[in-house]
């Protein structure tokens, strides 16, 4: 498995994400491709692994009222157009659970103009950034100047910029509100659809495998 693999239970794995979001009565299908335009899907991308086409395609996704979280600060869909810089957290060890989210979190909740997220308290953050927020950006987890969390406008749709993928993997979701966070983006109701789109540069599976039309005597 690779780092943010959502079919792995590593550390640096997502698939306490996957189980999550299907508690939450979500629908969840790992893809390699982007979903059609006018979808009704949430698309999660952990790492930008994708190629240009991709990209172009999941722009094209957006702007016909889908709803991208791009979770890869370094991707040119968030971190690649927006000015980011480092969130003063210094790589802190995580705190002992149970102490609430106040006092695990890293990043507090701050000003917030994204109202599916205005219930959050705070995230425990790591290595993560800030954005500079366009103007008239919904925005969470900062100010109006400098904001974690950011909903850019795409058309009809949104691609939501997050300033950190790690807090979305097995051993960081359990802290804060970083679960809580994946939940209110990405499965608000019972019954969403979501695509963790994981690129056409992402290694291999056995899930992959075995895949096709043509038998053993085609080939």
């Amino acid at each position: 498995s690779e780092p943010f693999d959502p079919r792995s239970g590593d550390g640096d794995g997502a698939r306490g994400l996957v189980l999550l979001l299907e508690r939450y009565g979500a629908q969840v299908e790992i893809v390699r491709s982007v979903p059609e335009a006018g979808s009704d899907v949430r698309v999660l991308v952990l790492q930008d692994r994708l190629d240009d086409e991709q990209r172009a395609g999941l722009a094209s996704f957006a702007e016909a009222g889908g709803l991208v979280v791009m979770a890869d600060p370094q991707s040119e869909l968030s971190g690649g157009t927006l000015d980011a810089a480092p969130l003063p957290t210094d790589d802190v060890p995580a705190p002992t659970l149970g102490g609430g989210a106040e006092s695990e979190a890293t990043v507090s909740l701050g000003e917030c103009s994204i109202a599916s997220l205005g219930h959050l308290r705070g995230l425990f953050v790591r290595d993560g950034v800030k954005f500079a927020v366009p103007v008239d950006a919904p925005a969470c987890f900062g100010d109006s100047r400098q904001a974690f969390a950011v909903a850019m406008p795409a058309g009809r749709g949104a691609v939501v910029a997050l300033g950190d993928n790690r807090l979305f993997t097995n051993d960081l979701l359990p802290y804060a509100d970083n679960s809580g966070l994946a939940t209110a983006l990405l499965s608000p109701h019972p019954g969403e659809r979501v695509s963790i789109l994981v690129g056409s540069e992402a290694a291999k599976s056995v899930a992959d495998i075995g895949s096709g039309e043509r038998t053993l005597a085609d080939l």
